[in-house]
């Protein structure tokens, strides 16, 4: 006699559930140690804007990966040690400003710089309305 089970019904919704979970966390540690790794070879890593432009395009269009879930994982990034400070500084407040306000990364990148710079903001671009 031949004994056929069909795994998806032989096992509970829960396990599959549960070692799904787990794998995932798996994977997303080990791509954290990864990162922070990487960045533990360079004195003073740079991370320019344009980097964190491309990164939030790609994984809101091509991914459609939500804004928020994008700006809390980029700015643990930005957030590492090592990290130049000056740019750290203008990463963060770029992702939050991006994370709070319906504009494009590059209107609260450059917002971002002239604040942090001190320096004034010369615009007619509608969206830099929105961070006064």
């Amino acid at each position: 006699m031949q004994i056929v089970v069909n795994v998806p019904d032989a096992l509970p919704q829960s396990f599959i559930q549960r070692e799904v979970k787990q794998f995932e966390e798996k994977l997303r540690k080990q791509a954290e140690d990864e990162v922070a790794g990487s960045f533990s070879h360079y004195a003073n890593p740079y991370i320019p804007d344009s980097v964190i432009a491309e990164c939030i395009f790609v994984l809101l269009k091509v991914y459609k990966i939500p804004k928020s879930d994008i700006c809390e994982k980029l700015a643990k990034i930005c957030a590492y040690t090592g990290i130049i400070e000056s740019n750290r500084e203008i990463l963060l407040l770029s992702l939050t400003l991006f994370s709070k306000h319906n504009v494009d990364i590059v209107d609260a990148i450059v917002h971002a710089t002239a604040q942090c710079q001190n320096w004034e903001k010369i615009s007619f671009d509608h969206d830099m309305k929105k961070f006064t």
